[in-house]
């Protein structure tokens, strides 16, 4: 039986939602919490799981968003090029002025949703796209590298 994973209630429909960070199973009622949920389709009794197929795995690499290694440089050269001081900054993003200065100071990392918030009021670019190529597995061919036996002898 489904539940909510905030109230535990048992009473549909759910949605997953993003709450702070993680992904959960919410009702109707606690949806509110999340900025975004989104409805989960029927599924089917816990008595027939789904049939599952293995994903062969990707052949080109998958594109991830990263934020820029050197974003604390960036917002702190676009902020006072904008003659904007820390604080006035922080209010405009809704963040806290310690936040902001613990990004400029490259002490943390701004999430994803932080970064874009950066990039609109700042007209600068912190989020990249990097491809994440796949590791390719060298195939053993018979006689070659060392065996189980060769590393005891040693």
């Amino acid at each position: 039986m489904t539940t909510c994973d905030m109230c535990s209630s048992t009473t549909g429909p759910f949605y997953t939602a993003n709450i702070e960070g993680a992904k959960m199973r919410v009702c109707n009622k606690c949806k509110h919490y999340a900025k975004e949920a989104w409805l989960i389709k029927e599924s089917l009794p816990p008595d027939k799981p789904a049939k599952t197929t293995p994903k062969a795995p990707p052949q080109r690499g998958e594109i991830i968003q990263v934020v820029v290694p050197d974003y604390g440089k960036r917002i702190r050269q676009a902020r006072e090029r904008l003659g904007l001081k820390q604080e006035v900054l922080a209010k405009q993003l809704s963040v806290k002025g310690s936040e902001l200065h613990t990004w400029e100071n490259h002490h943390r990392t701004p999430s994803h949703d932080s970064a874009r918030k950066l990039e609109k009021a700042l007209h600068i670019t912190l989020i990249d796209h990097h491809e994440e190529k796949p590791l390719q597995k060298k195939e053993a061919k018979a006689g070659s590298g060392l065996t189980i036996g060769d590393m005891l002898r040693r």
